[in-house]
């Protein structure tokens, strides 16, 4: 209607039913948010499509790239964004090596028995955050005392990091990370463990 050429509009189409299909899919989605600026990368119709889904699906925020912002910052738009759904903060792993991805298990005890620690950690290549991110995950699986297995949906807008998220939980590259917004084209399953599998998708644009 505004000028869309008929391949824009087949791009279009296709990625709208990748996306319900990432939706439909999923026990848990992840919508990861860039630290920097949360409420502007946060797709409102995709959280009110989830929250009017069938089955009990369960929405985590994701906040990313904690290593770019003030902590107490970061800490202000962790309480402002639980309000409405679980948050967990995360730096996603910066090592360069392609397996083997180290992880700071004690970032979150640290932040209020020893926060002098929290820096080093912050500028080291391991990442943060996972750990709690998985658990959160896992309890999510719960059914009474059993853990069932769960399918993860990551959804969010360009550049926020989401194939970083899934490779420091994954704790090697499984998912192609770039630089250049829309990298990510088509779906890809990610196998977590036996119980959990992770579904990427391209950017919410």
């Amino acid at each position: 209607e505004n000028g869309a050429t008929q391949k824009q509009r087949k791009n279009k189409k296709n990625f709208m039913k990748e996306f319900h299909k990432i939706m439909e899919m999923s026990d848990i989605i992840l919508e990861v948010l860039d630290a920097r600026d949360p409420e502007s990368c946060r797709c409102r119709e995709a959280e009110l499509l989830i929250s009017g889904m069938k089955g009990e699906k369960k929405l985590i925020f994701v906040l990313n790239k904690i290593d770019m912002v003030p902590l107490p910052i970061v800490y202000a738009w962790k309480q402002h964004l639980e309000k409405e759904y679980a948050v967990v903060l995360l730096k996603s792993n910066t090592q360069r090596q392609t397996t083997n991805y180290g992880e700071n298990k004690l970032f979150q005890n640290s932040v209020k028995k020893n926060p002098e620690l929290v820096d080093d950690m912050i500028k080291s290549g391991k990442s943060l955050g996972t750990h709690k991110l998985l658990e959160l995950i896992k309890n999510y699986s719960r059914e009474g005392n059993t853990k069932k297995a769960v399918t993860v949906g990551v959804i969010g807008y360009p550049n926020v990091g989401k194939s970083s998220v899934i490779n420091s939980l994954k704790r090697k590259r499984a998912a192609a990370v770039s630089s250049r917004a829309g990298f990510t084209k088509n779906l890809q399953e990610i196998e977590i463990d036996s119980k959990v599998k992770i579904v990427d998708s391209p950017g919410v644009i």
